[in-house]
């Protein structure tokens, strides 16, 4: 249109000139696509905010020794402002020649004509930035809003969980307190539990001077019980003994895992119970019953037929008089937090 060598889109930085687009520039400006501050005419374009048109820069006093008369062989130059939506100057459109030149009226009138068309094109592509930008932004807070969600439902959760855990244990600690006897803890131990998460077993193993005894339900004992009335002190192959001698809680989430921790003889006594978890407490202390020796520990242990069993093991927790171990399988599904144990 203008039959010059060369000509480029530029976008004038703080500290160098941009070429989003160029043809003509010779190397290695052209693969750098950009130009220092130091040679650019275009610069003066931003700054004034209006056209620059130069015959022959030679013969110009302001550009007879501007570096890229000499460096990039400009002799003629014209540019036109590059302007965003609301009339920022961003840049320029020019037109060089390497020899010099008297630029016409229609030749300066069709660069101003291109110039117009790369400012509208320049608006959108910065509109579309800021669209993506803003969609960025949203699409972050709508993460942030969606992560608050969570985080405020699970904090009521553990509100509630916590809730209900305190009222089974303040309900657990006046229960055993009125106890009279082993028979009685037992019985008072499995009636603490209830609702949907009920376990299909809540045991007692009490911890004597040379042997650890199960407590039967007073209210129609299991034919296992009867099998497993006492075992040795050392005996390792259920979770309720660990439970016992290492004073903490055993969780055993299914068969395999009992296997893997325990034995064969362990997982098929699960079974027997139709059980798949099992959860032991330990519950031990000075204020032994009568019928306990001094050194008295024992575990309660709670069994679900869910392989889920409960939300997780609770902590051990002492109420006013602390006994031996409960011990428990479950024949229903998993046990809420309001149905944990005393622990």
């Amino acid at each position: 249109m203008l039959h010059v060598p060369v000509a480029f889109v530029s976008l004038v930085e703080e500290d160098r000139q941009i070429l989003a687009g160029l043809i003509g520039l010779a190397e290695p400006w052209a693969g750098r696509r950009a130009l220092p501050l130091s040679h650019s005419l275009c610069r003066h374009v931003v700054a004034s905010g209006r056209p620059l048109v130069v015959s022959d820069p030679r013969a110009d006093e302001r550009f007879a020794t501007h570096p890229a008369v000499a460096d990039l062989g400009v002799a003629a130059y014209a540019g036109m402002p590059l302007a965003d939506a609301e009339g920022l100057v961003l840049g320029s459109l020019c037109a060089i020649d390497h020899q010099p030149r008297a630029w016409g009226p229609g030749e300066l009138s069709d660069l101003e004509d291109l110039a117009a068309a790369c400012s509208a094109e320049l608006c959108l592509r910065i509109l579309s930035a800021q669209s993506r930008s803003a969609q960025q932004v949203l699409e972050t807070a709508r993460g942030a809003a969606e992560h608050a969600r969570r985080d405020a439902r699970r904090l009521e959760q553990e509100a509630q969980a916590g809730l209900g855990h305190a009222e089974l244990l303040l309900r657990a600690s006046e229960e055993l307190a009125q106890t009279s006897g082993l028979d009685d803890v037992r019985r008072r131990l499995r009636d603490l539990f209830g609702g949907v998460g009920k376990p299909s077993y809540v045991g007692l193993l009490v911890a004597g001077k040379d042997d650890l005894r199960w407590v039967p339900d007073p209210d129609g004992a299991r034919a296992v019980e009867r099998e497993l009335l006492t075992l040795p002190p050392d005996a390792a192959f259920l979770p309720s003994t660990q439970a016992l001698r290492q004073r903490r809680t055993v969780f055993v989430a299914d068969r395999a895992a009992m296997v893997a921790a325990y034995s064969t003889q362990a997982a098929d006594l699960l079974d027997r119970m139709g059980s798949t978890t099992m959860l032991c407490l330990p519950l031990s202390g000075a204020a032994a019953p009568s019928w306990a020796s001094s050194r008295s520990a024992g575990t309660s242990g709670t069994r679900w037929a869910s392989p889920s069993g409960p939300p997780s093991p609770p902590r051990p927790a002492t109420s006013r008089r602390r006994w031996n171990a409960p011990c428990t399988w479950t024949r229903g599904s998993p046990s809420p937090a309001s149905s944990r144990p005393p622990c």
